[in-house]
């Protein structure tokens, strides 16, 4: 009987923890609650996948048409709500259309859609920040950490060398160094060296249109059973951690490398669970594509926000 009594609590409040996040997932992003929040949110989604333009192998001209369109609609009903035009989202939307004009020009493009966009950028006073794309030259690996962690950018063309198993397996050991909630160590890593394996697990993800030269993917699982009913999630922050050891390890290999969040189409994950055999217990977190760099290479800006938006200090 008491044995019953605790499964039954367990499962009451395992259900009211499920609850607290259900409503909190409702109100803020199934019912767009804070609606600021949700603009910014759309402009700096709609700035990515321009950026992301710039970043891929071979940009076309006047690329992206439908993501132009759609940030500045969300600019002007941003603006028409009277929402702060100093903050990072706001100032990135501008600044991204503004590189995009430059890009076309320094082209010799100068055709009316062009000019429309010039018009638009004439109307608003703004302080530009970095967006677009810039080159790097591939160098050795930084022997210090500082080094290590500026070095490290998401690539999304690789060269046509192939990346040795035995890499993959020494940058997944020093990744292993990461911290991991009471030791439980639930991140496992799934990889193949099938190639058609490896273009069936590409035609899932998600964010690598235009990717050239995948040579293979790294699919992160975190195991749900191993936590308790007051840890909803935490084996997404646990497996987050991991992921972050990982491309730094592959930094630390010269091995070129791209998160890739995972969308959970239910579809695809049976169909990415069959392929690499993994369990149902285990959440498919994320991917990340991995190749060799080029002798040269395109990164995105990616400008991050100022200190003071993401500091705070309580007194």
């Amino acid at each position: 009987m008491k044995e019953l009594l605790r499964k039954l609590k367990k499962i009451y409040l395992g259900l009211i923890y499920s609850i607290h996040y259900l409503i909190k997932f409702f109100v803020f992003v199934c019912l767009d609650f804070n609606k600021e929040k949700s603009f910014e949110t759309k402009l700096l989604l709609a700035v990515h996948s321009i950026e992301k333009g710039f970043g891929i192998q071979n940009t076309r001209n006047e690329f992206g048409k439908c993501n132009i369109e759609i940030l500045q609609k969300t600019i002007v009903s941003y603006e028409k709500k009277g929402y702060k035009k100093d903050g990072f989202a706001y100032l990135s939307a501008l600044s991204i259309l503004e590189t995009y004009i430059k890009y076309h020009l320094d082209r010799n493009i100068h055709d009316s859609y062009i000019e429309s966009l010039v018009s638009f950028i004439k109307e608003r006073n703004f302080r530009s920040i970095p967006t677009g794309f810039k080159i790097i030259n591939n160098q050795n690996t930084p022997n210090d950490y500082l080094g290590l962690i500026k070095a490290r950018h998401s690539i999304r063309a690789f060269s046509d060398k192939h990346v040795d198993e035995d890499v993959i397996i020494n940058c997944i050991k020093l990744a292993q160094t990461a911290p991991s909630a009471c030791n439980r160590q639930t991140v496992k890593v799934y990889y193949t060296m099938n190639k058609k394996k490896i273009d069936s697990i590409g035609e899932l993800m998600a964010g690598n249109k235009g990717f050239t030269n995948v040579n293979n993917y790294l699919v992160i699982t975190s195991d749900v059973s191993a936590y308790t009913y007051w840890e909803n999630g935490q084996w997404m922050t646990n497996a987050g951690i991991f992921i972050y050891s990982l491309v730094l390890a592959l930094e630390y290999y010269n091995i070129g490398n791209c998160i890739l969040q995972w969308i959970n189409n239910l579809k695809k994950d049976k169909i990415l669970r069959k392929v690499l055999n993994i369990p149902t217990n285990e959440s498919i977190v994320a991917s990340i594509a991995i190749g060799h760099k080029k002798d040269e290479y395109k990164i995105l800006y990616a400008s991050r926000k100022d200190i003071n938006d993401i500091l705070v200090k309580v007194v």
